[in-house]
């Protein structure tokens, strides 16, 4: 058999200036082409973010439906059991539940907690806490809490948690799709707009009722 010989040490450095002499620098090279980031030839653009698909929900609307509803049904002080009392679920909580629902809006859960923040905003400028506000705000929790169990009824398997999961998780904001000129006097005025998913609006607001019930501890 044929020894085999090493190349020369001159070959071997020759090799070695070659292989690096193409690239001084290959920290600096680009790691893809310049032909990736030209998009005059793509029929779709390259690099495009999932559309939101919450984004045409009408929130502002249906944040004032809510607390025009409320309003005009709450004029005084009740407490949670009374609010649970079987003429009162007939004849206010049930009716509000199926309205709201059969809207087949998965931001209705976060308009109510909104409502149920500022309702508990508003009666934290009272000395008494048990008053009409007080009574608006836990309305507004029971009814989101139902909601959320029909959504969860109606929805079963992994579909139906993903569904639930939109609900709490997904981000929205007060003034979605509000007119042009109520966006620009709540931006000029430094209104609260930031973007919150329902689950954090319910523990900013300590709605342990909500927080608490079988549908939302399953997500």
């Amino acid at each position: 058999m044929a020894e085999h010989r090493r190349p020369p040490a001159s070959r071997r450095a020759s090799r070695r200036q070659v292989r690096y002499s193409d690239d001084p620098e290959p920290e600096r090279r680009p790691l893809l082409s310049s032909s990736v980031f030209d998009h005059a030839t793509d029929a779709e653009p390259v690099f495009s973010c999932p559309h939101n698909p919450v984004s045409h929900l009408p929130v502002y609307t249906n944040i004032h439906r809510i607390r025009r509803d409320i309003v005009s049904i709450v004029e005084d002080y009740l407490s949670l059991d009374q609010l649970r009392d079987v003429r009162i679920n007939v004849s206010v909580v049930r009716p509000l539940v199926d309205k709201l629902y059969d809207l087949d809006d998965i931001s209705i859960v976060y308009c109510l907690l909104v409502n149920r923040a500022q309702f508990l905003n508003e009666q934290s400028h009272l000395n008494n806490r048990q008053n009409v506000h007080f009574t608006r705000a836990t309305l507004c929790e029971l009814i989101a809490t139902r909601i959320l169990r029909r959504f969860s009824e109606d929805n079963e398997g992994t579909e139906g948690l993903l569904v639930l999961s939109h609900i709490l998780v997904a981000g929205f904001e007060p003034f979605q799709n509000a007119p042009e000129h109520i966006r620009k006097e709540a931006r000029a005025t430094g209104a609260w707009n930031k973007t919150l998913p329902a689950l954090e609006v319910a523990i900013l607001t300590e709605s342990k009722l909500f927080l608490s019930s079988t549908s939302c501890q399953k997500v």
